[in-house]
């Protein structure tokens, strides 16, 4: 009995793997929808492939955000800490190369001319002897004959239209950017419109002018003044104050925003809205710093850099020049406005300054096409 008990348990079970071996070879709908209900609940193909990529994207990201080494910057200008560029644009863009860089940049700030006077500010910066610096190109004399474009007289309305102009010169003529092959030039703008203000009495008309001893912020203004029949002279701007209230000088080419910067306002009792000139201004880097930093650390500098920048400062002085116009009718002093036909008569005066300009360069870069392109695009 116990013998054919066991037999049939050894029969059943080779029933058993029949059966299993027909159903796994079956062509039948019904094993085929089986395959085709099993892929379809277990998470569809693409998604599985998706989330498969996803930590690979993730993992470019990072490799992306890679910055490198924390790094600190100094950042050297002649200004005091308050005037409205650095407070105004360049702390915002300090923070935004920290933001950027995840915080591996840093930019700290050396005002007052504490790393270098205003003249050796650029080369202090192409020596290395500070990372980053910020000056008026006018206070390192023919040290940029190609810039001096944008101080011709009487060109522009607004510090805005001036930095857009004086950004398309410096993209479409290569002289204009070999000027500043020896740096890494991270931006470049100018100041609000400058006028002519008097310590004592007003200036109506041209032949006011003759004889008065003027400071001007510049070599092109230097020979502005001596056209209009001034005596230019230079003078640092910390002691221009002292020298108007003192009498050495009987007033100044100076931009508005000049005026609150240096705190002229109870020196002046008139000045002249002749729109008579713009300086340019360059952010600039040392070339070793800059290729000392991370091809991700220059890509996030860069990205805030620039144009956008130039325009920021620019619309910056703009605002600058507002307020100083304002502080200026508070304050009593007279602003004279210029007939047309007045302004004329300046304009005639000064139009040996640009011949000038053009014939003593012309040798080393087109000075009458890049000239004659900057009205072009003033007037646009």
């Amino acid at each position: 009995m116990g013998k054919l008990i066991r037999l049939l348990v050894v029969v059943a079970a080779f029933g058993l793997v029949a059966a299993a071996c027909g159903d796994s070879d079956d062509g039948d709908t019904g094993a085929d929808t089986s395959a085709a209900t099993d892929t379809e609940t277990e998470a569809p193909t693409t998604d599985d492939t998706e989330a498969s990529e996803e930590p690979a994207t993730d993992a470019d990201d990072d490799a992306a955000q890679d910055f490198g080494d924390p790094v600190t910057i100094n950042f050297g200008h002649p200004f005091p800490a308050q005037h409205p560029i650095q407070a105004g644009a360049l702390e915002q863009w300090a923070a935004d190369v920290s933001d950027a860089t995840d915080g591996t940049v840093t930019v700290e700030f050396f005002a007052g001319g504490s790393l270098a006077p205003a003249p050796q500010t650029y080369e202090n910066v192409v020596a290395g002897a500070q990372d980053v610096g910020w000056a008026l190109q006018g206070y390192t004399p023919g040290r940029f004959p190609v810039t001096d474009v944008i101080e011709m007289p009487f060109t522009f309305t607004s510090a805005q239209q001036a930095t857009d102009v004086l950004w398309t010169l410096y993209e479409e003529f290569p002289e204009f950017q070999a000027e500043y092959a020896d740096v890494k030039l991270l931006g470049m703008w100018v100041h609000d419109l400058g006028d002519l203000w008097i310590a004592e009495g007003k200036v109506e008309s041209l032949d006011d002018i003759d004889g008065l001893t003027l400071r001007a912020p510049s070599p092109v203004q230097n020979a502005v003044i001596e056209a209009l029949g001034g005596n230019p002279v230079g003078l640092p701007a910390p002691e221009l104050f002292d020298s108007l209230e003192r009498g050495v000088i009987d007033g100044l080419f100076i931009a508005n925003s000049g005026l609150s910067s240096f705190n002229l306002y109870e020196v002046l009792e008139s000045g002249v809205e002749c729109n008579c000139y713009v300086a340019a201004q360059f952010l600039v880097m040392n070339l070793d710093t800059w290729n000392s930093l991370s091809p991700a650390q220059q890509a996030a500098v860069e990205e805030i850099s620039g144009r956008n920048l130039s325009t920021n400062a620019a619309v910056v002085y703009d605002g600058a020049y507002d307020a100083a116009a304002a502080r200026v009718v508070e304050s009593g002093i007279e602003k004279v406005q210029l007939s047309d036909a007045e302004l004329d008569r300046w304009k005639e005066a000064t139009q040996s300054v640009i011949d000038d300009w053009i014939s003593s360069n012309s040798a080393d870069f087109p000075t009458q096409e890049m000239y004659d392109r900057m009205l072009e695009l003033s007037a646009s």
